[in-house]
């Protein structure tokens, strides 16, 4: 049926995504291939050397720096996404008169998923990578807090400052979310079949 070729769609862009992934992250981390002995070295030289960088710049204390805006992401991240999905398959299901397992509501729950969180983390996210970039010598805020840098981004910049990068956050998000609840639904509805075996 149609739902098994969509099926088999989402896992094969899955994976060919994952895997372009590892060859673009490989090409990037290579610094001298006479060198390396091979991807699992340069890796572990680029991990171990940066974690001896940061505990040389800023001591055990600059591998937690950025913790607090990082969870104030993640936060969002997973109450927004998993909430919304679930509120607006139901409504996709009551208003539009769709039925729970077609495969359009889970493409429109999971788009709209991807909205609210974008909505919610983007901000975030510029909060973050302002944190991270405070300590470099070219920027200096006049605060290191969450929402005193919110609060210097909307004085300078406007509340549009904040949303910066929006739609390439969404345009991440929103194939990521739509194919994991796609997959995530199929594997909910091969459950039952699964267990009377």
């Amino acid at each position: 049926s149609c739902n098994c070729y969509l099926f088999f769609l989402v896992v094969l862009f899955q994976r060919l995504g994952v895997m372009l992934f590892f060859f673009f992250q490989a090409e990037d981390g290579i610094r001298d291939a006479q060198e390396s002995r091979g991807l699992g070295d340069v890796y572990k030289r680029q991990v171990l050397d940066g974690l001896r960088q940061i505990v040389v710049e800023g001591g055990v204390k600059g591998l937690w720096f950025g913790v607090k805006p990082a969870m104030y992401r993640t936060v969002t991240l997973s109450s927004m996404q998993l909430a919304t999905y679930d509120g607006v398959k139901e409504l996709s299901v009551t208003k539009l008169g769709l039925s729970e397992f077609d495969i359009r509501v889970h493409f429109i729950a999971g788009a709209a998923s991807a909205f609210a969180v974008m909505v919610a983390m983007n901000p975030l996210d510029v909060i973050l990578t302002r944190s991270y970039n405070n300590g470099s010598q070219h920027i200096k805020a006049k605060s290191t807090s969450v929402p005193g840098i919110m609060k210097e981004i909307v004085a300078v910049e406007g509340v549009q400052g904040l949303y910066k990068g929006s739609l390439a956050l969404w345009s991440r998000l929103a194939p990521h979310f739509i194919c994991t609840f796609i997959l995530l639904e199929q594997l909910r509805n091969l459950r039952p079949s699964i267990w009377s075996v």
